[in-house]
């Protein structure tokens, strides 16, 4: 066991490293990702960490792929790097099912649906990752999810391709293959079908949160429809949404919508 954990420490910060020299995540990113990661592996262990970083590896892989055009797309500059809010959004949920489940194995009380819940967390951030970032490159206009008689702005909230659509259950098959490779539980059909398919609803959840509750503001100088409060060093004006609601909250909030997906379709299923 503390062999393991020793193992687990050098993996989790080499892999921290190259984030930061590749530009993955900017020093508080890292930071933030190290503590969660480092929570995992001390309360769950080496294997529920491999789950973690599959989600990280995959999601960063495809971010950067076709970076051109993506930045052509959504003009920003910061957006190809990860921050602490990022890194937050993606990464809470799953920490706390990892903290549940290490409460449960103390108290000897049966914890098989956190576990179920962190790996369909997961499972949605990968699907609503790939999502975005194979949905930028699609040739497709994006729709609204809740509108699909109207056009979204490539890459902002609440808009999907189809494209996207399937990159997503691409995202959460990811996940469930490893979850069942890493054996952190005995594997069934029922543990990857709730994880491949709470993936995809979660990832569904965030598209409509998006849409929906997030922040959309006009920038005063660009005259653009943004999604931060502060563009161009000015406070956006709001057009709808609430404010207090990023895309990083939706990302959070989206996690516990997957996680709660998961147990039901795995308590269906089994």
């Amino acid at each position: 066991m503390v062999l393991e954990t020793l193992l687990g420490v050098v993996i989790v910060t080499s892999f921290a490293l190259l984030g930061y020299r590749f530009k993955a995540f900017d020093l508080k990113g890292i930071i933030a990702g190290l503590i969660l990661v480092y929570f995992v592996l001390f309360s769950t262990g080496l294997r529920w960490v491999l789950i973690v970083l599959a989600f990280v590896i995959v999601g960063s892989l495809f971010t950067k792929f076709g970076k051109n055009k993506k930045r052509l797309a959504i003009k920003d500059s910061v957006y190809f790097t990860r921050s602490w809010r990022n890194v937050l959004g993606n990464g809470m949920v799953p920490a706390i099912f990892s903290g549940l489940e290490m409460v449960s194995s103390i108290y000897k009380v049966d914890g098989s649906l956190f576990v179920i819940a962190f790996g369909s967390s997961l499972a949605t951030a990968c699907a609503d990752t790939l999502a975005t970032e194979i949905g930028l490159l699609s040739k497709e206009k994006p729709r609204y999810v809740l509108n699909p008689k109207k056009y979204a702005i490539p890459g902002s909230s609440g808009g999907i391709t189809g494209l996207g659509t399937l990159a997503s259950l691409l995202g959460s098959s990811i996940i469930a293959l490893v979850f069942i490779f890493v054996r952190i539980m005995d594997s069934s059909l029922a543990i990857f079908l709730a994880l491949l398919f709470s993936g995809f609803l979660g990832s569904l959840v965030d598209s409509i949160l998006g849409q929906t509750l997030q922040f959309k503001g006009l920038c005063s100088i660009c005259n653009e429809e943004i999604e931060n409060k502060i563009h161009h060093k000015n406070k956006a004006k709001r057009i709808k949404g609430i404010e207090v609601i990023d895309n990083n909250v939706v990302n959070l909030l989206a996690g516990f919508f997957g996680a709660i997906f998961g147990i039901v379709i795995y308590l269906l299923l089994r």
